[in-house]
């Protein structure tokens, strides 16, 4: 997939969306309550921020056990964070500002 069609498809996803909450959760478990409550109330996106140590974890855990909502990573520094979060599916990637 080209970058000019992983752009598309993020942007349709975010569109789509409408809304994109900022999930930043210290650990697995708090993710996965916050992600399944906004799911539950219709929210089907969000930015979970690499802000704290569970993040990565937390990514895997919704891409597992979440497939209904789509998982975005922010606050992304590094080209080694970026290509982590594409290797553990993230769904759109944000960097700061």
């Amino acid at each position: 997939m080209s970058i000019a069609d992983t752009q598309a498809q993020a942007e349709r996803l975010l569109r789509t969306a409408g809304i994109l909450p900022v999930v930043t959760a210290d650990s697995v478990d708090e993710a996965r309550r916050l992600s399944a409550a906004l799911l539950k109330g219709g929210l089907t996106a969000i930015e979970l921020t690499l802000r704290t140590p569970a993040a990565l974890d937390a990514l895997v855990a919704l891409k597992k056990e979440l497939p209904d909502i789509a998982v975005g990573m922010g606050t992304v520094l590094t080209i080694e964070q970026m290509q982590k979060c594409i290797e553990l599916g993230a769904d759109f990637l944000v960097p700061p500002g």
